[in-house]
C-alpha cells in the first residue's frame, strides 16, 4: 500500500517531517538575509555614505565663507561669524539652519536685513536663520 500513495499524500507526510521544518527554516533564513542586504543597498553603500561626511563639511565651510564675505557689506553689520548646518547623505545636501553672530546683530533693522539676505542667498526659510550680536 505504501507504493500506492499519491503525490498529495507524500507531500503531506513530508510537510509533517523534521526534514521539511529544517528546509523551511533554511529557506526562510536565506530570504530574510536577502531582504536585509537589499534594504541596506549592499556593503559598498554603507562605506559610500561615510565618505560623504567630509564632502558635507567642505560644502558647509564654503557656504560659511561666502556668507562671511557677503554679510559685512550690509549697512550696520560689523565683524561676522557664520555656522551652517546641513543634512544629507546620498541625497543632495540640505541647509537645516544658519547661525550668524555679528556686530550690529542686536539692532532690529540690521538683524532683519541679515536674516533676509541669508534666507534669499541660500533659498531657505527665514525661520532657519538666527542672528545675534
Amino acid at each position: 500500500m505504501a507504493d500506492n500513495k499519491t503525490t498529495k499524500d507524500r507531500l503531506k507526510e513530508f510537510v509533517k517531517s523534521d526534514k521539511a521544518i529544517t528546509a523551511m527554516l533554511i529557506v526562510g533564513g536565506a530570504l530574510m538575509l536577502l531582504i536585509f542586504v537589499s534594504d541596506f543597498g549592499g556593503i559598498g553603500d554603507v562605506f559610500a555614505e561615510k565618505q560623504t561626511v567630509p564632502e558635507l563639511s567642505a560644502y558647509a565651510d564654503s557656504l560659511e565663507a561666502e556668507l562671511e564675505e557677503l554679510l559685512p557689506l550690509i549697512s550696520g553689520v560689523g565683524h561676522v561669524r557664520v555656522m551652517v548646518t546641513l543634512s544629507g547623505g546620498e541625497t543632495p545636501p540640505v541647509v537645516r539652519g544658519v547661525a550668524v553672530i555679528c556686530d550690529g546683530g542686536g539692532n532690529v533693522t540690521v538683524r532683519q536685513r541679515v536674516i533676509e539676505t541669508v534666507s534669499k542667498a541660500l533659498g531657505i526659510s527665514s525661520a532657519r536663520v538666527s542672528v545675534v550680536n
